[in-house]
């Protein structure tokens, strides 16, 4: 948990910046070291410290691979709208959780809702994908026109 907090503070706490330094780390490793590191008990305290970050990166990074796939944005009900609820609640996510300033989002899919001012609907998974800053959902969103910085 140390090297992780300490990874953030020096990526500015940007996640995106974050997995772009640990991602570079990471590929230096084998293959084996990869794989025994995530089994580490390492890797299962930070899980289980910090459970509602594992769901939230667990639901985008799934999304990030199906959908250039073509595998369907299909999320179980309870999980999207737990990981949306986290991206709006908590402090974790206020970076995220900007995109929405100044328009209510409305999912059109599941019963959810967030913000104020003109409605940017759109499915529950491609708000999410929003407030990650995928644009490319962009064309599935309607209402208060969003733009690519939020």
């Amino acid at each position: 948990m140390p090297m992780f907090l300490l990874g953030m503070a020096l990526a500015g706490f940007d996640h995106d910046r974050f997995n772009v330094h640990t991602a570079a780390r990471w590929s230096q490793l084998s293959d084996d070291t990869i794989v025994e590191l995530l089994r580490s008990d390492r890797m299962l305290r930070l899980m289980r410290a910090a459970p509602h970050l594992v769901l939230v990166d667990n639901i985008v990074h799934h999304q990030d691979i199906r959908r250039p796939l073509r595998l369907g944005t299909d999320v179980p009900e309870q999980h999207l709208l737990a990981t949306l609820h986290l991206i709006t609640t908590n402090s974790s996510f206020s970076t995220e959780a900007k995109r929405a300033v100044g328009r209510r989002l409305v999912a059109t899919d599941v019963e959810w809702t967030y913000g104020e001012g003109p409605d940017l609907e759109g499915t529950g998974e491609a708000l999410l994908m929003y407030l990650w800053g995928r644009d490319q959902v962009l064309p599935e969103l309607h209402g208060a026109a969003p733009g690519p910085d939020g």
